[in-house]
């Protein structure tokens, strides 16, 4: 139980350094509102979180499709093979996810 306490405080404390920083780097540039309240800072701050969460979290549903559909089509597979496989798959699924992204950028700037 203070494990699960420790990690939400540390998940805290971590949102809340990124929030002022973002919002210092903002300031910096000139971009950031005069309010105290930093709303601007924390839209950017939110959509930084959604891409953060969508890179972890759809490899981590890809990983778990592989690991159930290998459990139910080859039932007699090791569960040590089922892991490996859907470890693969997720490697496989982050890097097409995050270097599509790259690629299109990189097409952008050429044109």
């Amino acid at each position: 139980m203070s494990m699960s306490i420790n990690l939400m405080i540390l998940i805290g404390v971590g949102i809340l350094v990124l929030w002022f920083t973002t919002h210092r780097v903002m300031q910096a540039n000139g971009e950031a509102d005069k309010q105290t309240s930093a709303f601007s800072s924390l839209k950017r701050l939110a959509v930084v979180f959604l891409i953060l969460i969508s890179l972890v979290g759809i490899p981590l549903l890809i990983g778990l499709a592989v690991w159930f559909s290998l459990g139910f089509f080859l039932p007699d597979l090791s569960d040590e093979w089922r892991r490996e496989l859907s470890v693969a798959a997720a490697m496989v699924g982050w890097l097409i996810l995050f270097t599509a992204p790259l690629k299109r950028l990189s097409k952008d700037k050429k044109e």
